[in-house]
């Protein structure tokens, strides 16, 4: 789970993948911020989220996303 491969180039990006969240509570669970590296988020789950607006995945000032 979580980070699993990758250098983070456009040929070879990080990989978040295979996440299953059961909320409870709010908040972001994928959050990522200022970054300049490719990445894939792949088969992530979020479930009972209090709070619908902030569960799940935040991108925030990123340059580079696949």
């Amino acid at each position: 789970m979580g980070i699993s491969t990758g250098s983070g180039t456009y040929s070879d990006p990080h990989v978040i993948e295979d996440l299953i969240i059961d909320d409870g509570s709010s908040g972001n669970y994928i959050w990522i911020e200022n970054s300049n590296v490719y990445f894939k988020i792949e088969n992530f789950t979020v479930y009972n989220a209090i709070v619908w607006s902030d569960a799940g995945i935040k991108l925030n000032n990123n340059i580079l996303n696949k």
